[in-house]
């Protein structure tokens, strides 16, 4: 007998983009999920990242993430009917600004925890001090959760500079580009977030013309995946923007 899931809907494709420094280990839960419900699913594994990365992190450049993203999304468009994007964090940035280049078959885009103007530890770090006494105490409950166990790029400090300047690059690419999006768009992102304010969620929102839904998560902080209490409310308003009428179960 055939699975039901996979004759109510074309064939769907879904491009995971994990985040700045992560790996896609962030989404080791996330892709049997979406494969068992006849989804297309495939990672980006970001330049200058991985456990053997062809490209060293310092010797790339944001131009080259964002451009691997968009090649990633036009082979994707090549197996499937329609083409999902999602990202966390930087990667959330990059599957907007992937949109925005409006890429074959796009579908819709989810971007979770993802900046727009501001992440603490680039270029806000005063903004913590504006965090009110028991939010902060909730965003450090959190924090243990936001440890990725997988291999990180190494940073020297020389690159310190570097890495900045190409972190405001995204910035301004964001607030100049992601008005051009044409398809629908989810958001989810915590109010204990640590590494890039909860308003930035909003400040997406209102850049988006078209239709734009939110979703405020209340028990992680800045990673949701793999293992946050909010994976599961996560992955529903993914399920929302795919059109996979299926409840989320304990995983």
């Amino acid at each position: 007998m055939s699975d039901p899931h996979q004759s109510s809907f074309p064939k769907k494709g879904v491009l995971l983009i994990h985040g700045f420094s992560g790996s896609p280990h962030e989404f080791k839960t996330v892709i049997p999920i979406l494969e068992d419900l006849g989804c297309i699913v495939q990672t980006v594994t970001l330049p200058g990242h991985g456990d053997d990365p062809e490209i060293n992190i310092h010797a790339t450049s944001a131009e080259a993430m964002l451009q691997h993203c968009i090649n990633e999304a036009h082979h994707m468009a090549e197996k499937v009917d329609a083409v999902y994007l999602v990202g966390h964090s930087l990667g959330g940035a990059f599957a907007l600004l992937t949109a925005s280049k409006h890429p074959p078959k796009l579908a819709g885009v989810m971007a979770y925890s993802a900046p727009y103007q501001h992440a603490y530890f680039y270029n806000h770090p005063l903004g913590l001090a504006k965090l009110d006494f028991k939010t902060m105490l909730h965003c450090i409950r959190y924090a243990p959760a936001d440890r990725l166990k997988c291999k990180r790029p190494s940073f020297k400090p020389w690159s310190i500079p570097l890495l900045l300047k190409d972190s405001r690059r995204v910035f301004q690419w964001m607030q100049t580009e992601i008005h051009k999006i044409n398809v629908p768009v989810y958001l989810a992102h915590s109010r204990f977030d640590l590494v890039v304010p909860y308003l930035e969620m909003a400040k997406i929102a209102d850049a988006i013309p078209g239709q734009v839904e939110t979703c405020t998560l209340q028990k992680c902080g800045h990673r949701i995946f793999p293992n946050s209490r909010e994976k599961d409310a996560a992955l529903e308003e993914l399920f929302k923007l795919l059109h996979l009428p299926v409840k989320v179960q304990s995983w």
